[in-house]
């Protein structure tokens, strides 16, 4: 058996897994994505990524109660899990959300964090940006949980797609350290760019610069990167965001074919 074969066989096994109960595919995809070592299986790291996420998004925000709805379709297909998803967002009850996440933010001020976590999740359930980040951050910390930093990462991507540049930036500090999901520069980088590019995050333009700079992923960008540096210390200036949003929009343009999950 060559090694497309094996990546076919390892994609297919969790795909079985998937298509007959949602917790049987996260387990299944979860132990054969976490025993990836190498990069002969790149393919299959990235399919049994995107199939953990999105059935995450299944057991958790409710996406087989949608009429129609066809798992298989959803795993496999973007065109199919873009308009699915969007039909999602649609129904989610942003207001319980950011009731919940402002009851969770109270907790954290009285230190009661299990207390906080167990609002986050409410929050980040109904589909509230700051709660999937929260809840994210509750998770990978366990505070007042176990820690699992797979499904942390999956609340920061979760989060992420709604724009939350917190969130981007710690999916990225993930992938750089390889926290739940595998250590991949690019979707670091990728990461990274989308964050500084919000222009709220002056931390996360400091991290893209710095990648730049000691030329991780990309070479020949020491000079940008010592710019981005030296522009998280000036975000308030008009100058120095718009050098920030051309950079990022210039990075994210050189990832874009390499990087995966990210809609």
């Amino acid at each position: 058996m060559d090694i497309n074969e094996m990546n076919q066989l390892t994609i297919e096994t969790a795909l079985n897994a998937a298509l007959d109960s949602v917790d049987d595919g996260i387990q299944i995809s979860r132990i054969q994505y976490e025993n990836i070592n190498n990069d002969y299986f790149a393919e299959a790291k990235k399919r049994l990524e995107i199939f953990l996420f999105r059935l995450y998004e299944c057991k958790y925000l409710l996406v087989d109660k949608i009429k129609d709805f066809d798992r298989k379709r959803y795993l496999l297909e973007d065109s199919y899990y873009q308009k699915t998803w969007i039909k999602l967002r649609s129904r989610m009850d942003l207001k319980t959300g950011q009731k919940a996440y402002e009851k969770g933010v109270t907790c954290v001020r009285e230190k009661n964090y299990a207390k906080a976590g167990e609002f986050f999740r409410i929050a980040a359930m109904a589909g509230d940006s700051d709660g999937q980040f929260n809840y994210g951050v509750t998770v990978s910390n366990g505070e007042g949980c176990e820690i699992d930093e797979l499904e942390g990462a999956f609340w920061y991507w979760e989060a992420a797609k709604h724009g939350n540049s917190k969130a981007m930036m710690n999916l990225a500090i993930a992938y750089r350290n390889g926290s739940g999901v595998k250590a991949d520069g690019v979707q670091m980088l990728w990461w990274y760019a989308c964050s500084a590019g919000m222009l709220d995050n002056p931390v996360a333009v400091y991290n893209l610069g710095l990648c730049l700079k000691h030329e991780e992923v990309l070479a020949g960008k020491e000079i940008i990167g010592r710019r981005l540096i030296d522009a998280s210390n000036a975000m308030l200036d008009e100058r120095e965001k718009q050098f920030v949003t051309q950079i990022a929009k210039q990075v994210k343009e050189i990832l874009e074919e390499y990087v995966y999950n990210i809609e």
